[in-house]
């Protein structure tokens, strides 16, 4: 969704090639935004200027950005990178690689790490807070950490095992509203729904 909640993007296509569209939330055919290469995991930013997303056109995935609607495409993220989100202020973006979160300016800039240990598509950023499902004692806790990655602390104990290699779907949503826990638990091909209020 969008952040003013008019048009949903999304990613589809075949197999090796893949591409972003967006549609009315009222409904109707959906629109190719103009784009080269194989994209995926589109996300708004907070103003909607802004449409971040996982590209793999210079044979690595890279984080890149381009106009919402279509526009030039930008290469934002140079030595991999995937899964982009934003703070709720759009000035900072997150994103993942080689089992960290990472950091940079939305305006560019250095890059730095947020997190270690954490499992692709096992964290989430809401509010100016980052959320990330942990393994600890043979179950998963849910910890929440400042953007910059100090001040980690538990703020839910799951009462199963979430970290796995099973899957990189998305597992793990906070709303930035409420604080409430919305967790994905992958069972062979089976799935539960868990939401946990903050």
């Amino acid at each position: 969704w969008t952040p003013d909640g008019k048009s949903i993007i999304c990613d589809g296509g075949r197999a090796g090639s893949s591409a972003l569209y967006t549609f009315s939330s009222e409904g109707g055919l959906p629109l190719k935004m103009p784009s080269e290469g194989q994209l995926v995991r589109p996300f708004v930013s907070p103003d909607s200027k802004w449409v971040y997303y996982t590209n793999s056109s210079t044979g690595r995935r890279e984080v890149y950005k381009m106009p919402f609607g279509g526009g030039p495409q930008t290469q934002f993220t140079h030595e991999g990178g995937t899964d982009a989100v934003s703070s709720s202020d759009g000035t900072i973006v997150f994103f993942y690689r080689d089992g960290e979160v990472r950091r940079i300016a939305a305006a560019g800039g250095p890059e730095s790490t947020v997190t270690t240990g954490v499992k692709r598509g096992k964290w989430t950023v809401a509010g100016e807070k980052v959320y990330v499902i942990r393994a600890r004692d043979g179950q998963s806790v849910v910890v929440e950490m400042s953007a910059d990655g100090h001040n980690e602390r538990v703020v839910y104990q799951v009462p199963q095992q979430l970290v796995d290699d099973l899957s990189v779907v998305n597992s793990i949503s906070v709303s930035a509203r409420t604080g409430e826990i919305f967790l994905q638990h992958q069972n062979r091909l089976d799935s539960d729904l868990i939401l946990v209020e903050n």
